[in-house]
């Protein structure tokens, strides 16, 4: 973003509200949501105004205590005066887990995972880098690890 000289920075204004939280059900079930909004203002005269809006889920199914399948579904919703654009962002993930046992915080996790993602004409260019330069839709897969202590 280029800033006027005639900007006053001390007009910069971000507000941002999340919710999250996660639901055990049962020995077989949990999932995790998430919410974020965001009101940023850059404090120029002009064009100053950026509003995120994004949502997600990622319900578990576990097999047993040290298998479990995950979905994870997410948008997002970006409109900026500041960059002159207006549009959203899809995605899903699929996850096949290995993990120390069957609650959703359990940890060590290694998951092997599959995630496909949409965006409008108005992201083009600015998701995924390079190799998505000319693209709105994008698939990435792997292998994760996480663990904590």
């Amino acid at each position: 973003n280029v800033i006027d000289p005639d900007d006053n920075l001390q007009d910069r204004k971000r507000f941002r509200i999340t919710e999250s939280g996660v639901i055990q059900l049962n020995e077989k079930f949990a999932f995790m949501y998430d919410t974020v909004y965001q009101l940023y203002d850059n404090g120029s005269q002009n064009n100053s105004i950026e509003q995120w809006f994004s949502a997600g889920a990622r319900p578990i199914y576990f097999f047993n205590k040290n298998l479990a399948f995950a979905i994870e579904a997410g948008v997002d919703h970006v409109k900026s005066d500041i960059n002159h654009f207006d549009d959203m962002l899809f995605k899903i993930t699929f996850a096949p887990e290995v993990r120390i046992d069957n609650k959703f915080m359990g940890r060590p996790v290694i998951r092997a995972y599959v995630t496909c993602a949409t965006w409008g004409e108005d992201f083009k260019g600015r998701i995924g880098g390079k190799p998505y330069e000319d693209d709105t839709f994008g698939l990435s897969a792997g292998v994760q690890v996480e663990s904590w202590w």
